[in-house]
């Protein structure tokens, strides 16, 4: 356990440091004067003032600094517990926890010019600030003085835990896509516009029953099919080359986007002569279980609602800020720093998204074993009624 939170640690510190010179970069472009150029512009004038603009940069880099250091430490650290997670997405101990986690890793030598004289709590609220609410980082700039997974299954515990979801035996994780908005990418732009009129990449997940994300797969083109993320994944080369041989016997569950394999099992679906009675519960019971995936998802994106919009970010960090995202969600459900209800973020599918996603891809041990399954359930349901 020790060494997956070390590998944690360390892509939050990446994340954040990529964050940071972003913003660093930003300063720069929100100090330097901007320019219209007309027809017979004149260079000179601006040759000329040059010294004098530069110190009036400098003053107003002061005076910024002085602004946003009692931003930070006058209006951040002083909000009430509640604000303070409304804004940041995590509680001030979360918050506090993971600084002592980074900043030993953060450090550096305090000499070097700019930015890096703020404190690094202040450059991590920055960045969690950013991950939080998808605002610019000119805006964020202003504020905090800045310018503009390895799968751990702990196996019986997750059986267990989604046993108790829905009586679905031996599940150790539901799988699903989501959608996260980006900036139309410079090549191959038409790849990243998805069915449902955006641009985006896909985020692939695996979690358990306590929505924690156990396996991500990110940086799909939006346009591409469920199906064909998870056979490129290294989740379907574990499972399907029999890597993974001590989760034997153990099922993910996903929708009817998925093919039905031997460790994956999705819903029976309707093509045309109707489903039995046992089918019906059956897929009742799968979706009771599985909806554990679409509630991480709205987690996710509730906490930290960058993800909602257009990412503002290069594309080259596009998928590094979302695994990082991930991995925060995972360390606030772990420290019981969960989000209000009324704060998850609800997508809507419509009919006509759903059965685009069908894939009638089955295999023989798949169909047997979700029929066995289907069959204890029914069995099962039966006599409890008795």
């Amino acid at each position: 356990m020790n060494d997956i939170n070390e590998i944690q640690t360390i892509i939050i510190l990446i994340i954040i440091i990529i964050l940071i010179k972003h913003i660093e970069l930003e300063e720069l472009l929100i100090a330097s004067y901007s320019i219209e150029q007309e027809e017979d512009f004149n260079i000179l004038p601006l040759i000329l003032l040059y010294s004098q603009h530069n110190k009036e940069i400098n003053e107003l880099r002061k005076l910024n600094r002085l602004i946003s250091n009692y931003w930070f430490n006058e209006v951040c650290l002083n909000m009430q517990d509640f604000e303070f997670k409304r804004h940041f997405r995590l509680t001030r101990s979360t918050f506090e926890w993971l600084c002592c986690e980074i900043i030993p890793l953060l450090k550096r030598n305090s000499n070097e010019p700019g930015i890096i004289g703020l404190a690094w709590e202040q450059k991590i609220a920055a960045s969690l600030w950013f991950l939080a609410t998808g605002e610019c980082f000119r805006s964020i700039g202003e504020k905090f003085g800045m310018g503009e997974s390895t799968i751990k299954l702990e196996v019986n515990r997750i059986t267990n835990g989604f046993k108790i979801t829905g009586n679905f035996p031996n599940v150790i994780g539901a799988i699903d896509g989501i959608h996260i908005p980006i900036k139309a990418p410079h090549l191959f732009p038409v790849d990243y516009f998805n069915r449902k009129g955006f641009y985006s990449i896909v985020l692939q997940a695996v979690v358990d029953h306590k929505k924690k994300f156990l396996d991500i797969c990110v940086g799909w083109p939006g346009s591409t099919h469920d199906s064909r993320i998870l056979i490129n994944s290294n989740l379907y080369n574990k499972f399907n080359n029999q890597v993974t041989t001590h989760l034997n016997n153990k099922y993910i569950l996903g929708d009817g986007g998925y093919p039905n394999l031997s460790w994956l099992i999705v819903p029976y679906k309707d093509i045309g002569r109707g489903l039995t009675q046992e089918q019906t519960y059956f897929n009742r019971k799968h979706s009771q279980t599985r909806i554990k995936v679409e509630q991480a998802f709205g987690l996710l994106k509730g906490r930290w609602r960058c993800l909602l919009n257009k990412l503002e970010v290069s594309f080259e960090i596009v998928s590094h800020i979302i695994t990082t995202c991930c991995i925060l969600h995972n360390i606030c459900e772990e420290r019981c720093d969960f989000l209000p209800p009324d704060e998850r973020y609800h997508e809507v599918e419509t009919e006509t998204d759903v059965n685009r996603e069908l894939n009638t891809t089955e295999t023989p041990e798949g169909n047997v074993i979700r029929n066995s399954i289907c069959n204890f359930l029914w069995n099962q349901r039966n006599t409890r009624r008795r």
